[in-house]
């Protein structure tokens, strides 16, 4: 990455415009931190909630939970004070409480999100688009969201939010 960025700055000088990698977390370190503060990059984490459901669907070759890596290169994020946000992907477990989804994100200092509601796409074979319940699911978990968001204090920012606001303006 340091020389492809090399590469493209040296075709395009002053062209870079702004970086934006998406990233498990897991083999997050000092080195990488380095790099994206010279590049000046936003760095998204998958993340998807509190330890049984995120453990639920991402795993190691070897089947192994990988939340606790995930939150390590959070904090080594963090504690460089890189800029990331998290994304989330809703599954209809997920759907059903959102409100321990705000607080795990309170809990953890995020205030950047962004919700992926889960598909059907290659190997991936959900059943969370084809229940009857999910459009009301999804309903709430968004209403609650956003009630969230308009309480006083609040500073969490959430992708879809401030899409749909930004297009109702």
């Amino acid at each position: 990455f340091v020389q492809a960025n090399a590469i493209v700055e040296e075709i395009l000088p002053g062209m870079m415009g702004y970086q934006t990698f998406q990233t498990n977390a897991m083999l997050i370190d000092d080195e990488w931190c380095r790099f994206f503060k010279d590049v000046k990059a936003t760095v998204g984490i998958s993340l998807d909630g509190p330890q049984r459901f995120h453990d639920k669907n991402r795993v190691t070759r070897a089947g192994k939970g990988t939340f606790d890596a995930v939150i390590r290169g959070m904090e080594t994020l963090r504690r460089h004070c890189v800029d990331f946000y998290v994304i989330t992907v809703l599954d209809s477990d997920w759907l059903q409480v959102p409100e321990e989804h705000l607080a795990f994100a309170e809990t953890h200092g995020i205030n950047r999100l962004c919700f992926n509601v889960e598909e059907t796409d290659g190997l991936n074979v959900s059943n969370t688009l084809g229940k009857a319940e999910t459009p009301l699911l999804a309903r709430r978990f968004f209403d609650t969201v956003m009630a969230a968001m308009s309480r006083p204090g609040n500073n969490v920012w959430v992708r879809e939010i401030a899409d749909m606001m930004a297009f109702i303006e």
